[in-house]
């Protein structure tokens, strides 16, 4: 199942808690998509999967889905979306890439979340907005952390295809940063690299572009490609061989 913790990007485009649709109705979608995402957080090389997608939201506000797990949203306040999850954290294995071994596995955890997105009103011709973003409970002792800021810009390019953009920052704390970036002195025997230890701080900024296709009522296509530039200390870590790792998803959706 598509995971929102397996592919550090934006996917506000698929909506906050399970298909978009009018308010006091329930609505579902379904559907593929084909992402090409890197093999772990830095890696310089990337990989192709193919995977399913479900998503479910309740009039009553209450969602499950395949990118941020099980929780609750409403809108207080016109153009206020706020709401709360389970999640869960990425995880990594020596498996993955061959720049892993020694560095043993990295589970997933479970992770809560809370966030807010706010409309901000019409800038340039298209809808701009505000949006939150935090987490708690990932690596290994389960108290990493994660706060993502980001701006976002939508705009038609036709009547049935719509454009977004959309630009990011990550903060994580020195027990992500660690458990991600790090490397213990148990590891370093195991794998050769030096022992490098984190704090917290900013982990990256990301660019994101997606074109949503609307074929018909219930069918949506959609393309998104993302860059992430690894920041500070991030940036410095011996595993990371590339400071920009890029993803691009391609997927089709059904509404329900």
């Amino acid at each position: 199942m598509l995971a929102l913790a397996a592919t550090p990007t934006a996917w506000a485009q698929f909506g906050d808690g399970g298909g978009d649709g009018p308010p006091g109705v329930d609505v579902g979608q379904i559907g593929a998509a084909v992402l090409s995402t890197p093999r772990y957080m830095g890696a310089d090389q990337n990989r192709l999967r193919a995977l399913p997608y479900f998503s479910y939201r309740w009039a009553n506000g209450w969602f499950i889905d395949g990118l941020n797990g099980v929780g609750y949203a409403g809108s207080p306040a016109p153009g206020l979306r706020l709401g709360a999850h389970v999640g869960v954290s990425p995880d990594r294995e020596e498996s993955d890439d061959p720049a892993l071994d020694g560095m043993g596995k990295v589970n997933r955890e479970a992770e809560p979340g809370i966030f807010a997105q706010q409309r901000l009103g019409v800038w340039l011709g298209g809808n701009l907005s505000v949006r939150s973003h935090l987490r708690y409970g990932s690596g290994e002792d389960r108290h990493g952390g994660q706060a993502e800021l980001g701006l976002g810009w939508g705009t038609r390019i036709g009547e049935r295809s719509l454009m977004n953009l959309g630009l990011a920052a990550n903060w994580a704390n020195q027990a992500y940063m660690q458990t991600y970036f790090g490397v213990t002195r148990a590891q370093s025997a195991s794998s050769g690299y030096e022992e490098y230890e984190t704090r917290g701080g900013l982990r990256d900024v990301r660019l994101s572009l997606t074109f949503i296709q609307l074929f018909s009522p219930t069918v949506t296509g959609l393309l998104t490609v993302s860059q992430t530039h690894w920041q500070g200390e991030a940036a410095d870590s011996p595993l990371v061989r590339d400071t920009r790792n890029t993803l691009a998803i391609a997927a089709v959706l059904y509404r329900f």
